[in-house]
């Protein structure tokens, strides 16, 4: 029987991952920018109820495509 060992990644990889993940995170995503557009123009609420509505508008489809993710081999 014959062990698997895993290898380093790539230092090159590991950079272009880096970089990917960096301009991710620091690039505001639509949600951020519409949330910031509704707490300028209407207030803290409607905003924090912007985001809910948004995260609800990402959690439902997730939840309904898990099962078939989980169950694909």
């Amino acid at each position: 029987m014959t062990c698997w060992v895993p290898s380093m990644v790539p230092l090159s990889h590991a950079a272009a991952f880096a970089v990917a993940a960096f301009i991710i995170i620091v690039l505001p995503r639509p949600n951020v920018l519409f949330a910031i557009g509704r707490a300028s123009t209407l207030g803290r609420r409607p905003a924090i109820l912007s985001v809910l509505g948004a995260v609800a508008g990402s959690t439902v489809p997730l939840i309904t495509i898990a099962p078939a993710f989980a169950s694909a081999k």
